[in-house]
């Protein structure tokens, strides 16, 4: 009876189950993949159909794809979770009325549905904006009070250890990977060399070979949370994917600036405008090109990926420096973290701002 408020007989105006399907798991209402959308859906009250099956089935090719139904006005919309810009589930986009997607790159949807033939759908799809449990974050946020420790603060995950992917042939190989660890491994390197600036580093790998500092693991929530607020400003490295992550909405609703490599290569909604020296900084523009050919094949790695130009050392260090001298400015500092603040307050946590853009989309 736990979540009775949550189950309607309606219908229309419902949410499909399963939410989606990576394996044998049929997802669950406080998955924090649709936590804040759910919270959204609520607006309108929308709520769940669990024997209501799925119009189509998760896709799953070439790799599990993230996705929920819902049944608004008779009319079916969809919400693509996938953090790949090329992945755009084509029997979804066949019948549904409407098609949010969280990492949306014009350029590369045109370039997928020419090659699917289904150019005529374009206008169904619609930029959303990645965010997990968005209101966890805010409510420990507002709970907790923390001095400032930290100048810079990088908590991240590189795919295998630094002595994997620096061996012969791995850049060859795996491209997209290497320059991911790449760019991670590079911050790492000129946080730990300056002496300007005081920043916490807690790096691990996915394969679990390495950790930085050594025998450290991975952070819960509470530690997590608390060290993203006892920082100025948190370093999300994105290259060579260029999105907005969660981790990105997660440091918004704990009220911290943040720092990426590059601008991201997606579009929001009109309303969501997060500006570069406004709410973040970027540390590393220009490094990196991302393919605008219109023609380009949409699943080659140039085409969906924003790939490294350069490995000079010393244009990395140059960077990193420009980057630190605008951090340690303080009225830089208090100009980002109001705004922020007021990004979040004003537009990240108004659900009805966001269920207008999806109903009048």
């Amino acid at each position: 009876m736990k979540y009775i408020k949550n189950f309607t007989l309606k219908n229309k105006n419902f949410i499909y189950a399963p939410l989606f399907k990576l394996g044998e798991y049929n997802g669950s209402i406080n998955d924090p993949f649709f936590k804040y959308l759910l919270e959204i859906l609520s607006v309108g009250n929308i709520k769940f159909k669990f024997w209501k099956f799925r119009p189509k089935k998760n896709k799953m090719e070439p790799r599990s794809h993230v996705s929920m139904w819902a049944d608004i006005n008779g009319e079916l919309y969809f919400f693509d979770k996938s953090d790949h810009i090329q992945e755009i589930d084509i029997e979804a986009l066949d019948i549904c009325g409407k098609y949010f997607k969280d990492n949306y790159n014009e350029i590369e949807i045109k370039r997928v549905l020419s090659q699917e033939n289904k150019m005529n759908h374009f206008d169904k799809i619609k930029p959303f904006f990645s965010v997990g449990d968005i209101y966890r974050f805010y409510k420990f946020s507002q709970n907790n009070s923390f001095d400032i420790d930290f100048d810079l603060c990088q908590i991240m995950s590189l795919y295998t250890s630094p002595l994997n992917f620096v061996k012969k042939g791995y850049q060859k190989n795996y491209r997209s990977a290497f320059d991911h660890s790449f760019i991670r491994y590079k911050t790492f390197n000129l946080l730990k060399s300056s002496k300007e600036i005081k920043s916490h580093i807690n790096l691990s790998t996915k394969d679990k070979t390495w950790f930085y500092p050594k025998n450290s693991q991975y952070l819960g929530f509470n530690e997590y949370s608390k060290l993203i607020m006892k920082t100025k400003i948190g370093i999300v490295n994105t290259i060579p994917h260029r999105i907005f992550p969660w981790k990105v909405s997660e440091m918004i609703s704990l009220g911290t600036p943040f720092a990426v490599d590059e601008k991201p290569i997606t579009q929001f909604p009109p309303f969501i405008k997060l500006n570069i020296n406004e709410h973040y900084i970027d540390i590393f523009p220009g490094v990196s090109s991302f393919n605008h050919d219109l023609n380009a094949d949409p699943f080659s790695i140039n085409s969906y990926s924003s790939l490294l130009k350069t490995y000079d050392n010393e244009l990395f260090k140059n960077l990193f420096i420009k980057f630190l001298n605008k951090i340690k400015n303080p009225e830089l500092i208090k100009y980002l973290t109001k705004n922020i603040m007021s990004f979040r307050d004003n537009i990240l946590l108004n659900r009805e701002l966001f269920f207008d853009y999806i109903i009048s989309a």
